[in-house]
Parts: structure tokens; C-alpha cells; sequence
């Protein structure tokens, strides 16, 4: 799956606010691992 922008503004138009939203599908094996509890981190980064 490719990664595409979440929101776009134009030159120039850097104030103002936006309300932002998507899905989040998180795919992992899990029939390759032992059963078990395990964690993991996602980071979502603003620019």
C-alpha cells in the first residue's frame, strides 16, 4: 500500500486550523511468533 498525504495547504497559506482524520489498519503475523503478550510503538509525527 502506498502512503499518500493526509492534508496539502498552498504556498503563502501556513495559519489557520484543520481537523484531520483516517483509518489505521495495523496488520502483523501471528501464526510466526510464540503466543505470548507483546507491545510495540507506533509514532505519528507532525510537520
Amino acid at each position: 500500500m502506498a502512503s499518500s498525504p493526509l492534508a496539502v495547504a498552498g504556498a503563502g497559506e501556513r495559519f489557520g486550523t484543520s481537523r484531520l482524520g483516517a483509518g489505521l489498519l495495523i496488520e502483523a503475523p501471528t501464526t510466526l511468533v510464540a503466543p505470548g503478550t507483546y507491545e510495540a510503538t507506533i509514532t505519528f509525527t507532525a510537520i
